[in-house]
């Protein structure tokens, strides 16, 4: 999740795991503001085309933590006895996304779209539930901007609807 209290919003995922801290801090002023719920974006699993699994570990591609969606991906694949090996840390998307297409493992990622370019949607691993997505306007935000900001947001998050997947067994 990206933090984007130095532009207009701030965005935090709901209600187990969170990417930006509810405590009001000089970095994150806009956590003392209302939310405005903006959806539930898509949870998907992606590897370079191509890419084979090892037989377990598998290798995960995450942002470093905290990071909800890291949290989220770790904890439904041990719900699935899925053993996994966290062998790429980034602290941005770009690192993540980099070492996937380079064929290092597999990332869980949120997507209101097709998967980036140089990646795959992976439908052998477990379907994940959803996070909620809320976002806050930062102080002195013009509350126009916000609620475009917001619009857009609950829109491209209602694009890309849930997918059949074939559940992968351990064993």
């Amino acid at each position: 999740m990206a933090n984007l209290t130095k532009n207009s919003c701030a965005a935090r995922a709901t209600p187990t795991y969170s990417a930006i801290s509810e405590t009001p801090t000089p970095r994150n002023p806009a956590a003392s503001r209302p939310a405005s719920a903006t959806g539930t974006p898509g949870k998907f699993w992606c590897a370079a085309a191509g890419w084979t699994p090892p037989d377990q570990p598998w290798p995960l591609i995450a942002i470093e933590e905290p990071c909800a969606i890291r949290g989220r991906a770790l904890t439904v694949l041990g719900q699935h006895g899925i053993r996994v090996k966290v062998v790429g840390d980034a602290a941005y998307l770009a690192g993540v996304l980099n070492a996937a297409r380079a064929g290092l493992g597999v990332t869980l990622l949120a997507l209101a779209g097709p998967p980036p370019e140089g990646l795959i949607e992976r439908l052998d691993l477990p379907a994940v539930p959803p996070i909620g997505l809320t976002a806050r306007a930062r102080p002195g935000a013009d509350p126009l901007v916000a609620s475009i900001a917001f619009r857009v947001l609950r829109n491209t998050l209602a694009v890309r609807g849930p997918r059949e997947r074939q559940p992968r067994r351990a064993g």
